[in-house]
């Protein structure tokens, strides 16, 4: 991941490349939200929670562009509508499931 955010950064007119969606500042929130999940693992609910609020954020805010873009624009490009906008809802939607089945689970053992 972060060879190909270097390689699309450089200004090397060689390595230009148009149809690369490769965003730099993409991918070094995906590289700290999965340090962050790793952290979680193995601590606190509260932390759990903080590692699925901010992707989950992030993945609605996306899901919210992506929305703007189908009603307005009609892009309809497989890169703006269908599974990745249903990930975009769907993957906050298991990760809150998840915290509430760990909360749920805790308890009734405690």
């Amino acid at each position: 991941m972060l060879i190909r955010t270097w390689h699309s950064a450089r200004p090397c007119a060689r390595s230009y490349n148009p149809r690369n969606n490769v965003r730099p500042g993409e991918l070094f929130a995906g590289l700290g939200f999965a340090a962050v999940a790793f952290v979680a693992a193995w601590r606190s609910f509260d932390l759990r929670l903080a590692a699925v609020i901010g992707p989950a954020i992030f993945l609605l805010g996306a899901a919210a562009g992506h929305f703007y873009q189908m009603i307005t624009a009609h892009n309809f490009a497989p890169g703006n509508a269908g599974v990745i906008f249903y990930m975009d809802i769907i993957i906050p939607l298991f990760g809150f499931a998840l915290l509430w089945l760990d909360r749920h689970v805790a308890n009734t053992i405690v």
